[in-house]
């Protein structure tokens, strides 16, 4: 212990006299040849000649990468005053969906849905329409889902389905909840398996066709 502190305090004196200046005096010493003359004020910042200088401004630093485009549906198919024209309960009745906007870069579509019934003189609309709004959220592939225990285990295939002249790829999915049968068709963009409006073209239950797409005008 004592020989610790012995070292210590020789090392803390030796500091103390390499930190001490000349004498005011200092006639007894000539300087070297060659004219070495005093560093300037503020130290040593003079790099060495050949020595390794900070990269001037706008050296290679790369520059930032653009984020790419977020990926969402194929909406060419849908024109401002379409009508897509679902049948109900067999073609009692019919859901009319008439479109109001387009907005592609946002992935979203409005449109108004009114149900047509007939009451003896062909279908006629009832009441008013109203407003509605189908829009594609881009999924975060960084996020981690939580497992989902309550939802039944579905049954997925690719396939298509043809309205009118018009024939969407889909994916056909098939569930089963409290002894009822679901199968549902919802149409995808061309070769992706990204939904695309109107994102249901055919719905049945227990085999039975509850809605489905039957025309767009």
């Amino acid at each position: 212990m004592l020989k610790k502190i012995a070292s210590t305090l020789v090392v803390g004196l030796a500091v103390s006299l390499m930190g001490c200046p000349p004498p005011a005096n200092n006639q007894g010493t000539t300087p070297p040849a060659g004219g070495e003359t005093t560093a300037p004020a503020g130290g040593d910042t003079a790099a060495p000649a050949g020595g390794d200088t900070a990269a001037p401004a706008g050296g290679d630093a790369k520059p930032a990468d653009t984020p790419a485009a977020p990926k969402g549906p194929d909406l060419s198919h849908v024109k401002v005053g379409q009508k897509f024209v679902y049948a109900l309960q067999g073609g009692s009745m019919e859901m009319v969906w008439e479109v109001t906007e387009v907005d592609a870069a946002n992935f979203m579509v409005k449109y108004s849905t009114q149900t047509h019934m007939d009451m003896g003189q062909g279908k006629q609309p009832v009441g008013d329409p109203t407003p509605s709004e189908w829009k594609h959220v881009v999924a975060d592939t960084t996020a981690t889902a939580p497992a989902d225990t309550t939802t039944p285990q579905a049954k997925t295939e690719k396939g298509t389905h043809k309205v009118g002249d018009m024939e969407f790829e889909c994916l056909i999915v098939e569930s089963e909840a409290g002894g009822t049968k679901s199968k549902t068709w919802v149409p995808l963009s061309k070769g992706t398996d990204t939904p695309t409006f109107p994102g249901m073209l055919k719905s049945e239950s227990n085999g039975t066709v509850s809605m489905e797409l039957v025309r767009i005008e």
